[in-house]
């Protein structure tokens, strides 16, 4: 649910769809200050986690290409209930002039983090996009990530 903007970042929350409506977790640091650039574009993108594999063919002129990482996703976690995709690092907006959505290179490099505090017992799973790094061009990806889960303070 897009409650509190199509981008997360700091002390935003991420919330489960309907019909259940509630927090997920909540995010409390971000390793990049990215605030809306001169096109709009910001990170961590909500608005368009749902990219399927006929939207990830007209992005990428590939009609019979890779699994979206969404359909990916989905096949894992399509028994567990409720969930929402979260594409942290993906820089992406609407344009200005055509009112269009569009993905940039991300800023991010070795190292950036986003962390987020669970608002609940939350599964979490994490996949590369198909694209590399969400931008028009089609490329390795070389890039790595980590996950650390840290234990829960009682």
């Amino acid at each position: 649910m897009i409650f509190q903007g199509t981008h997360l970042s700091k002390y935003a929350r991420l919330w489960s769809n309907e019909p259940f409506v509630r927090p997920l977790a909540t995010v409390v640091a971000d390793s990049i200050p990215y605030n809306a650039d001169e096109d709009g574009a910001r990170l961590h993108d909500i608005f368009s986690s749902s990219c399927g594999i006929k939207t990830w063919g007209l992005l990428t002129g590939r009609e019979n290409g890779n699994e979206s990482c969404f359909q990916t996703i989905y096949k894992e976690l399509k028994n567990e209930g409720c969930f929402q995709c979260w594409n942290i690092f993906n820089c992406s907006g609407i344009s200005k002039d055509t009112s269009q959505y569009f993905t940039k290179v991300t800023p991010s490099i070795k190292g950036d983090y986003i962390e987020f505090i669970p608002d609940m017992n939350l599964k979490v799973a994490v996949v590369c996009c198909a694209r590399g790094d969400g931008s028009s061009d089609i490329q390795q990806n070389e890039n790595s990530l980590k996950c650390d889960v840290f234990a829960a303070l009682h």
